[in-house]
């Protein structure tokens, strides 16, 4: 931990550096005394006086209440957190180790200790089912405030993976691109809920980059753009939460994949202008950095 800080404090005080990102999967240790060195490092920043900012990446069941006030206070402001999903049977599928409370409990403390939440999120995976569908819709809707990725996102699956091979025994594999396989998705249903929603972020994912990338990079350095940019993000996802519920919708009354396409095309009209006027907020607040996007 000492060590850490030490970093910390040489490249702030002879580069002047105050944002930094740990890049890491997990901030916290495996062992059962994962806590201490995060409250340490923490102590250590505090103590030293170090006008720093920091993020980190973590496991929802590390995020415990106490030690992350103490981050904040050391200057945590956003958290990269491996939700994944809001299904149980997801979760089993991809062998996380946490539930669906431990999720929302997560969440909910990151939130009321006002720290920027980048939500991990899986929407799809090969046994993904309509009610799920739903189940995840819900579970979407309850965690607006946190960021999150586009609405199309789904599992990624490895050559070596236990669940590759299963797909493989099950003749589910259908092609790769590497180094990820392709796969069918059981309920056919879902599938066509997935093809337009992938069709939906082709038109809009690269604004919706564009607004998340200053946060999560971090390139912002005046505390006070955070929420707008915040507020900007959270737009974007609740409109499209709203495409996504519409399709899903469609395809449970059974319309045909040409009526959905052509609502789809409708919708594009009619957000057109919506995205316009986000974009503008952003150029017009982005416009006070030399600012280049990574994507």
């Amino acid at each position: 931990a000492k060590n850490i800080v030490d970093e910390l404090e040489y490249l702030n005080k002879k580069f002047g550096f105050s944002m930094f990102k740990f890049v890491d999967d997990s901030f916290f240790s495996p062992n059962k005394d994962w806590k201490k060195r995060a409250i340490k490092i923490a102590d250590e920043i505090i103590e030293r006086k170090l006008s720093v900012r920091f993020r980190i990446s973590t496991r929802v069941n590390n995020v415990d209440g106490y030690v992350f006030s103490k981050l904040k206070q050391a200057g945590l402001y956003s958290v990269s957190v491996g939700v994944e999903s809001g299904i149980q049977r997801a979760l089993n599928t991809f062998r996380k180790g946490t539930t669906v409370a431990q999720n929302k409990t997560a969440l909910h403390i990151l939130h009321d200790l006002g720290i920027i939440t980048l939500m991990g999120f899986i929407g799809f995976d090969p046994y993904t089912s309509l009610d799920e569908v739903d189940e995840n819709l819900k579970f979407l809707e309850e965690t607006l405030f946190c960021m999150s990725d586009i609405v199309s996102k789904s599992l990624y699956v490895h050559a070596g993976d236990a669940l590759t091979k299963q797909l493989i025994r099950e003749r589910r594999i259908t092609g790769r691109s590497f180094p990820n396989y392709t796969y069918d998705i059981q309920d056919k249903g879902v599938e066509t809920i997935l093809k337009f929603l992938v069709k939906w972020n082709v038109f809009n994912k690269a604004l919706f980059y564009k607004i998340s990338d200053p946060l999560t990079a971090p390139r912002i350095t005046r505390i006070k753009d955070e929420p707008i940019l915040l507020k900007l993000h959270l737009e974007m996802r609740e409109m499209d939460l709203g495409v996504y519920k519409t399709i899903a919708k469609m395809v449970r009354l059974g319309y045909t994949d040409k009526i959905i396409e052509s609502h789809l095309e409708e919708l594009k009209k009619e957000f057109l202008p919506v995205w316009d006027d986000i974009e503008n907020q952003f150029n017009q607040l982005i416009g006070k950095y030399e600012y280049t996007s990574r994507r």
